[in-house]
């Protein structure tokens, strides 16, 4: 019998439903700037398996980036845009 692989995007929402339950653990004021970003990468599963990366954890990490810096002021924009410049090269 052959092994059935789930499918990239089942295990992104399991990979999102465990920082979910992280986030409850957390105390109030960072629980629920936490799960707002959490549900930020919901609209970008698409880009993460159409990318097929092996670092699921790190596209996770850029989506979380990419809300963060549309959400901003232009000055914390910047310092986002860093963060993610040196995650992308490394």
């Amino acid at each position: 019998m052959g092994h059935t692989l789930p499918p990239k995007r089942n295990i992104i929402y399991g990979k999102l439903n465990d920082l979910k339950r992280f986030a409850n653990s957390v105390r109030e004021p960072q629980r629920s700037r936490f799960l707002t970003l959490i549900d930020s990468v919901y609209h970008h599963i698409s880009s993460i398996v159409f990318v097929n990366s092996m670092e699921d954890e790190e596209m996770v990490l850029y989506a979380m980036l990419l809300a963060l810096c549309s959400e901003t002021s232009w000055h914390e924009r910047e310092k986002v845009m860093r963060c993610l410049a040196i995650l992308i090269t490394e």
